[in-house]
């Protein structure tokens, strides 16, 4: 029980980075709320804890609690473990939890049991074998006949007759005779002899006196015998009746009643006081065994239990940090057995290898294997929803710094979307760089794994999005990330060798995730979700999130398309005019989908006319509208679906111009377009043609990477023909002589490492097109 409370305590005293809240003097601290919040978790979770109802439980407990936790500040930590020990096995609960675990460990056929009942055991076998014994010796013991009363006896008759037949009638000397026998049966063996009968005369009778003058031959000796224990209180087998030379039925010659009432009642006594002894020997043994018990149980089970309901509380990995040790206050330190001692800093050390374990795989797998479950290579298809998060611009945040300061940023980061996923019941299987990979329903089951998945992402933004890191150059870079959200078929399990393995994801649905993450830098979005995501739990999506529609792709790889929803926030914690344009947009989507691009055309620019009445540039409307100028223009075929089929994973999206973007795979005259650009570093040309004061010499550090035909071709260009970073030189010239020919060349003084040119439709250049590298 205590040792149970020690753990509570730490988990309780923990904050939310595994941290210790502690006193001046290094003891842990507790604050009221958490009390009553252990309290009421009890009460609600563990009803196999207490034994009556809850209400009434709550009856008795709560005046005290009150009385007890009274505080001005009840976050204020003033609580130490000795006070929550006592706070808690005060109450009610307290003390049923005492008994339940009382019970518990009697029910259990442990080793503290089975010592128990075999200290019992042996108590009792020792106890019943020494009474036994004695009982035994008692009625095999063979005392000695005493033959001194007959002999003694004998020697009077003779007397007597002699004296009888030689006519003497002074019976001093018998009767001085008789005196001593009757005095030595009396001092040592405290007998009183009651009357003497010498050859069939009455020498002594006590009722009469003693000794007589004159022997009586008339009376009846067994008559006599009759009346004398009639008349006695004495019990008849405290009398005993001798007799010589026969014995005492007939035809003897003398014959002596003796009391020996006394000498019965003192052996009694003496039997009283034996037995007595006999008991209180039997109780200190009893005594000595159960404290030499008590020793061996301090020694060696009581540490054994303590290290077995540890290890059992290791099989929960939020337990398996809270290593401190409980304080000694409650008594002197055990002295534990050697072994033992090893044992526990074996223990210790599988603990902290087990916590370190945890770091590197997710502890709902460590905690399958705790169970004993032997971990094979093999996956399951399972339905899950998957994460994607990635850093944006980790580059540029970290150009110029040292990598322990690179170190730290991910960390930090890393750390806030660790939290983000726990908090909503995912499991974060892999750092990939800085992007992360998280999972929900899988290997753990969770209700509402879409709804949470997507909850982690707005998580994510709103614990970062305060996150400022100075670059080297002493630039502010404000951190944020991508997040991208599927929810679909996905095989999990183990993954590699059979001797080395870790447990991972395989399947679309992992690479389409991470596909939407990549798209967020074309839409200038943070959180892109697949319609699969939503569809999931729609309603509580819809309650809870702020969503619209932002395009209908074709991811590379995938044929299939995916409709692809922003996430803008939370519902309610919103803008209501950003709540209102996430409508209009939607709306304006199912127009475009449905061909009525007049219409859609409106309502998108009514929606970006809202962000910019908040100084803000919304890409996923302002692309749609431009398609829609486009497709007026020129309408789609018949067989138009509305996809915009990707051939790449990553973009670079140009800022806003007065030059209109041409529908997906179509230009504004009907021809090919250019859809992706990729802004390369070139190697500098060591050529002599290429100066230092060419426009578009070797000194260029990036080159517009064509990966469609233009319409009217470069020069020397082939179609589809990817330019290498080492033909930078050639590239350049090439662009100059396009732009010197054709007048669109770089007109002012900008520097190409911040501008570049793209082909327009009719093959002139527009220039100052900013591009944002990869």
């Amino acid at each position: 029980q205590l040792r149970r409370l020690w753990r509570v305590f730490l988990f309780l005293e923990a904050d939310e980075k595994g941290k210790h809240k502690e006193s001046k003097d290094g003891r842990g601290m507790l604050s009221s709320f958490d009390v009553k919040v252990f309290y009421t978790a009890a009460i609600q979770e563990c009803p196999h804890l207490f034994f009556c109802e809850r209400l009434l439980l709550l009856q008795r407990d709560v005046p005290r609690l009150e009385v007890a936790l009274e505080c001005e500040d009840e976050t204020r930590p003033h609580i130490d473990f000795d006070t929550f020990d006592r706070i808690i096995e005060s109450t009610e609960l307290g003390k049923n939890m005492v008994q339940f675990h009382t019970n518990e460990v009697e029910q259990e056929e442990g080793v503290w049991t089975l010592t128990k009942r075999l200290s019992d055991r042996t108590a009792m076998k020792v106890c019943v074998g020494i009474l036994l014994l004695i009982s035994m010796v008692s009625f095999l013991e063979v005392l000695p006949e005493d033959n001194s009363v007959r002999l003694t006896l004998a020697q009077l008759t003779a007397v007597a007759r002699e004296e009888r037949q030689g006519g003497i009638t002074d019976m001093s000397y018998l009767c001085d005779q008789i005196g001593i026998f009757v005095d030595r049966m009396r001092n040592p063996q405290q007998h009183k002899v009651l009357f003497l009968f010498l050859d069939g005369f009455l020498h002594y009778d006590f009722d009469r006196g003693g000794c007589l003058d004159v022997p009586d031959n008339t009376t009846d000796v067994l008559q006599r015998a009759e009346e004398i224990r009639a008349q006695s209180s004495t019990r008849n087998t405290e009398f005993t009746w001798i007799c010589w030379p026969v014995k005492c039925v007939e035809n003897f010659a003398s014959a002596c009643l003796v009391d020996q009432s006394i000498e019965e009642q003192n052996h009694s006594k003496w039997a009283v006081v034996t037995i007595l002894m006999v008991i209180v020997l039997l109780l200190i043994f009893v005594y000595g065994l159960n404290q030499k018990i008590r020793i061996f149980s301090g020694k060696l089970l009581q540490p054994l239990q303590t290290l077995l309901d540890d290890m059992s509380a290791m099989a929960c990995l939020e337990l398996v940090h809270l290593d401190k040790e409980m304080p000694t206050s409650k008594g002197k330190p055990v002295q534990v057995a050697e072994e033992l001692e090893h044992l526990q800093t074996a223990f210790k050390g599988m603990r902290s290898a087990i916590r370190s374990w945890s770091k590197y795989v997710p502890p709902c797998i460590v905690e399958r294997f705790l169970t004993g479950t032997e971990a094979t290579v093999g996956v399951a298809r399972c339905h899950a929803t998957i994460l994607f998060a990635d850093i944006v611009d980790f580059e540029v945040a970290c150009k110029g710094l040292l990598p322990d300061k690179v170190l730290e940023l991910l960390t930090n980061v890393f750390g806030c979307i660790s939290d983000c996923v726990s908090k909503r019941n995912g499991v974060l299987l892999e750092f990939i760089g800085h992007e992360v990979l998280a999972v929900f329903n899988t290997p753990s089951s969770v209700k509402y794994h879409a709804l949470a998945g997507v909850l982690t992402a707005l998580d994510i933004h709103r614990v970062v999005k305060d996150r400022v890191q100075v670059t080297a150059d002493d630039r502010e870079v404000v951190i944020s990330c991508y997040c991208g959200v599927h929810t679909g078929q996905t095989l999990a399990g183990n993954i590699g060798s059979h001797r080395r393995m870790k447990y991972g994801l395989l399947g679309d649905s992992i690479n389409l995730a991470a596909r939407l993450k990549g798209l967020n830098s074309r839409y200038q979005t943070q959180t892109l979700v697949s319609s699969n995501v939503l569809a999931e739990d729609k309603n509580r999506a819809k309650l809870l999130t702020i969503t619209r529609p932002v395009d209908c792709v074709a991811v590379k790889g995938k044929s299939e398309p995916t409709t692809v929803h922003q996430v803008i926030g939370y519902n309610g914690h919103h803008d209501p005019q950003m709540t209102q344009a996430a409508k209009i947009h939607t709306e304006a989507f199912e127009l475009y989908q449905a061909r009525h691009f007049k219409e859609a055309m409106e309502k998108f620019s009514e929606v970006s006319g809202l962000y910019k009445s908040r100084g803000e540039t919304d890409e996923p409307s302002r692309l749609l509208e431009q398609r829609c100028v486009a497709y007026l223009k020129d309408p789609p075929p018949a067989d138009w679906d509305g996809v915009d089929r990707l051939n790449k994973k990553t973009f670079d999206v140009p800022a806003p111009s007065a030059v209109p973007l041409a529908a997906p795979g179509m230009t504004s005259a009907g021809g090919p377009r250019v859809v992706s650009m990729t802004v390369l570093p070139l190697v500098p040309c060591a050529s002599p043609s290429c100066s230092d004061s060419d426009d578009f010499g070797g000194t260029a550090e990036r080159i517009i990477h064509v990966r469609e035909d233009l319409q009217s071709g470069l020069p020397g260009s082939q179609g589809n023909e990817e330019l290498e970073p080492a033909t930078g030189c050639s590239a350049a010239l090439r662009f100059c002589a396009m732009c010197d020919n054709r007048g669109g060349g770089n007109t002012d003084d900008t520097p190409m490492s911040e501008e570049a040119s793209i082909a327009r439709e009719d093959g002139s250049f527009a220039p100052h097109q900013r591009f944002v590298p990869i």
